[in-house]
């Protein structure tokens, strides 16, 4: 079987940047391939990629830039607002993206006439530019939903719509709606040896909590400053990993809370494990931003399976995709978003080693069992082989 997997906002692999969607992509096609399936990615071109690249023995990427010319590479970065002069030329932006959609959609029309691919699937973000030419062909069209940015003509022409909730989702497309989850790749997340992590940054007799990821708005990374000012006299520290964190930095310093955090930084996937490993419990202090305050929260959150798959207990916030996994699997707590004094009573709370064992030993097993990116590869190829 021969699947075209458009994905022309994230980078495969990633570079470091807009890790997420590329972790998303690389694996689902990663299993795909594993089921036998050829796997053509179009994607984004970074700095120092190639046109073209095989990336596994059944995955080949064929990349973009984002300025078709030129890379486009700058991602949000919290305390950071959108300049007067960015928000001035806004239609300007929304002309050249109609004709960067124009353009990659011939180049897959051309794709589609040439390779007849079995399936297409799209990431919202590429707002049809895949569906509309399978559609023509009377290809197989997938649609994933990431978030609320998509075209209601990319679902119409979706046979079927893989979603996180269904609250985003117009009525009309209800019925195409194949819930999901995102996932984590369970032969790298997984409790490993990192007695070294703990000596290196002095954390050997602090309770640890560690948070993976970036300063966009909605990861609530921010927040912890408070919540580490409710545990000044607490042996608590923080362990940051992540990229653009320097904000948070100088907060902390500002705040005098400095020694309350070790700020890592990034570190490449593959080491991520062994520091989650290194911590006694994971955090994930997601909050609502503007539009999520109308929708509800929409994302299913990478960080939260990888502390599980890691058998550490996750303390997050009590919204409606996470509160799912969390109940139903009891595999930590949940505190109001943006409360950072219900945040610090959670930690206090998990304080006690056979609980947090318990509550590890409970993420894992569900991680193996529902929360793999296999089981989103499944889904995809349901309706072609149903």
């Amino acid at each position: 079987m021969k699947i075209l997997y458009i994905a022309p906002d994230v980078p495969i692999p990633h570079t470091g940047k807009f890790l997420g969607g590329s972790t998303h992509v690389l694996k689902v096609a990663e299993c795909l391939a594993e089921k036998g399936c050829k796997v053509f990615i179009i994607s984004r071109r970074m700095v120092g990629q190639s046109k073209f690249e095989k990336i596994a023995e059944k995955i080949v990427t064929r990349r973009f830039y984002r300025g078709l010319f030129f890379p486009l590479e700058k991602e949000a970065i919290y305390g950071e607002k959108k300049s007067e002069l960015l928000k001035s030329i806004g239609f300007i932006e929304n002309l050249y993206f109609i004709i960067y959609r124009l353009i990659l959609t011939i180049y897959i029309i051309w794709l589609l006439f040439k390779y007849r691919f079995d399936i297409v699937i799209e990431r919202n973000s590429a707002k049809g530019i895949g569906v509309l030419p399978a559609w023509l062909f009377q290809i197989q069209r997938v649609v994933e939903v990431i978030d609320s940015d998509f075209s209601k003509i990319q679902l119409g022409l979706a046979d079927r719509i893989l979603a996180y909730t269904r609250n985003i989702i117009p009525e009309v497309f209800q019925n195409k709606v194949i819930l999901t989850y995102a996932g984590v790749d369970i032969n790298l997340f997984k409790c490993i040896e990192s007695k070294d992590v703990r000596e290196r940054y002095g954390l050997s007799k602090e309770r640890v909590v560690v948070y993976v990821g970036e300063s966009s708005e909605w990861h609530g990374a921010d927040r912890l400053l408070g919540t580490a000012e409710m545990l000044k006299s607490d042996k608590v520290k923080f362990l940051m990993i992540g990229k653009q964190l320097e904000a948070l930095r100088r907060g902390a310093e500002r705040k005098g809370i400095a020694d309350k955090f070790v700020f890592v930084g990034f570190v490449p996937h593959e080491e991520v494990p062994k520091f989650i490993s290194a911590a006694d419990v994971g955090i994930a202090p997601y909050k609502l931003n503007e539009d999520m305050q109308k929708k509800g929260f929409y994302f299913s959150p990478i960080k939260i399976f990888e502390y599980m798959a890691c058998g550490k207990p996750v303390i997050a916030s009590d919204l409606d995709i996470i509160r799912e996994v969390i109940l139903s699997n009891r595999c930590g707590m949940l505190a109001k978003p943006g409360d950072a004094k219900e945040f610090a009573m959670r930690i206090k709370m998990l304080s006690d080693r056979n609980v947090c064992k318990k509550m590890g030993k409970n993420g894992k097993k569900a991680v193996l069992r529902r929360y793999t990116w296999d089981k989103v590869a499944d889904k995809i190829l349901r309706g072609y082989y149903d």
